[in-house]
């Protein structure tokens, strides 16, 4: 065990505040592996895009059995599949993110309502963020 640290951690029961003690060296490994990957938003993307192209070879039926396939509800194959309402141009800039980006930066819920604008207006969208 390396050195060792505490961390604020919210409790319940009223309490406002307590701490845990945690080894800091495996914590900072952690949050150093965090910052090599890539940002979900690239692999929801990519998922998005591989339930497209199951539906269109006919491996599944429908967004139904994508659901029962990966034991996801209805409604988040919908929302996935959403994301490919994308501009193109604007798919590829979130594909091309860098590793380590962060979530906060780009993320599926900040663009849901994105997904629903022509994409004239998602490139204003975007470009006003």
């Amino acid at each position: 065990m390396g050195a060792i640290g505490w961390l604020p951690l919210p409790l319940s029961c009223g309490q406002s505040e307590g701490a845990v003690i945690i080894d800091l060296d495996e914590y900072r490994e952690k949050k150093k592996w965090r910052r090599r990957e890539r940002p979900r938003i690239v692999r929801l993307l990519k998922q998005a895009r591989e339930f497209r192209r199951m539906l269109d070879a006919g491996e599944v039926d429908s967004q139904a059995d994508l659901a029962r396939r990966f034991r996801l509800t209805r409604a988040r194959v919908t929302q996935l599949l959403n994301l490919l309402h994308l501009a193109p141009d604007l798919q590829e800039a979130i594909l091309a993110l860098p590793v380590g980006t962060s979530g906060r930066l780009v993320n599926e819920r900040g663009l849901r309502h994105v997904c629903e604008l022509d994409h004239a207006a998602q490139r204003a969208a975007v470009g006003a963020v």
